[in-house]
């Protein structure tokens, strides 16, 4: 996953495009997909993943420090074949009930390793909003 920084920066932001493994959740509203041609406006989609690094930690380190953020693309990568899972918020009612994955089912299409394996477990929403994986 590519994002675009704003130039503002914040331990947060730093922690997240780290080379060390953090989970992270990434709000994206508007969320638009373009399928065959056609815009698809989803309102609201949470973006998450349980360990993500930064592949070029360095450059968007180099560029924080220099006030030269603006602009720079942070490429993000789920690590130990887990892949980001995309939800829609308005679609959880209740924080606290498990968010399961669901299978594509999609024919001719193959299914990422980590539904139904144990990097797919349900996750929940722990104390502070922030979802977590549920045992």
């Amino acid at each position: 996953m590519t994002v675009t920084l704003t130039g503002e920066d914040s331990p947060e932001l730093r922690a997240t495009t780290g080379v060390d493994p953090t989970a992270l959740l990434l709000t994206q509203e508007p969320f638009r997909v373009t399928l065959f041609e056609q815009e698809l406006r989803l309102g609201t989609v949470h973006i998450f993943s349980t360990r993500v690094v930064c592949v070029n930690a360095k450059e968007i380190h180099a560029a924080l420090d220099a006030r030269q953020g603006a602009g720079i693309e942070a490429t993000l990568e789920a690590k130990d074949g887990r892949h980001f899972r995309f939800y829609k918020p308005d679609l959880w009612p209740d924080g606290n009930a498990p968010l399961v994955l669901s299978p594509w089912s999609l024919t001719g299409i193959e299914e990422p390793v980590d539904v139904g394996d144990e990097h797919g477990a349900a996750i929940g929403l722990d104390d502070l909003g922030r979802p977590r994986a549920l045992t």
